[in-house]
């Protein structure tokens, strides 16, 4: 089990490491012509994006185990968001105190149903706010390069979603039956990695492309 385990933070890992390089490539566009833009502010963003989806996904089944907490803490290498969960927290006076890993886990495993979509919904905040620079950014880049680079984001973060939904202990036939809890949990987390990340891109290019279309009518 445990080497079925760590061969799904494997694949998890390379499709991480294949998203890293996708922003490392936008970056270098961006800096031509933002020179502050840094490769570890985007990759935070995309990691505050990624994290709130998994916990999303793993907070579904109305479960919440050691080794998915484990798996969320370790995917990443720039964004931690339980640092941006205490800020939120602190600023909204929320009440709670500071929560490292094992302590969002406890708070989440104690929480019924209706403070896990509360705290669902705090996740996706974060990501929602944290991420405006990077699609702001990248979007346009998208736009004007002959590369569909959301769609190979979008790929590799599935690949990481799918993974994950394989380390809970269930039998191949259980993840992949319809209706089970895995295919329930890898609906809502592919739903939300839409409207995080999918939908606020593909807006962001339609402003850049009806600007660009003001600004100079004559290219098209």
């Amino acid at each position: 089990m445990a080497n079925d385990i760590q061969a799904r933070f494997n694949v998890a890992r390379d499709s991480y490491a294949r998203v890293e390089s996708i922003l490392r490539d936008m970056t270098e566009k961006v800096v031509s012509f933002e020179s502050d833009f840094r490769h570890d502010w985007a990759m935070l963003q995309y990691d505050l994006i990624l994290q709130s989806v998994l916990l999303a996904q793993a907070i579904a089944d109305g479960k919440y185990l050691a080794i998915e907490n484990s798996f969320i803490r370790q995917i990443t290498d720039y964004g931690d968001i339980t640092l941006a969960f205490n800020q939120k927290a602190s600023d909204e006076n929320l009440g709670l105190e500071e929560l490292d890993w094992d302590g969002l886990a406890e708070l989440i495993i104690s929480a019924d149903d209706e403070r896990r979509v509360k705290l669902v919904t705090i996740f996706t905040s974060i990501a929602w706010d944290y991420s405006n620079t990077l699609i702001g950014f990248f979007a346009p880049v998208d736009a004007v390069i002959e590369r569909d680079y959301l769609k190979e984001i979008v790929d590799a973060t599935v690949i990481i979603l799918f993974a994950f939904t394989e380390i809970d202990g269930d039998s191949v036939e259980q993840r992949h039956e319809a209706g089970s809890d895995a295919d329930r949990e890898l609906t809502i987390a592919v739903s939300m990695l839409e409207n995080l990340l999918v939908k606020r891109w593909k807006q962001k290019i339609a402003e850049f492309e009806a600007w660009r279309r003001r600004n100079n009518p004559d290219a098209e």
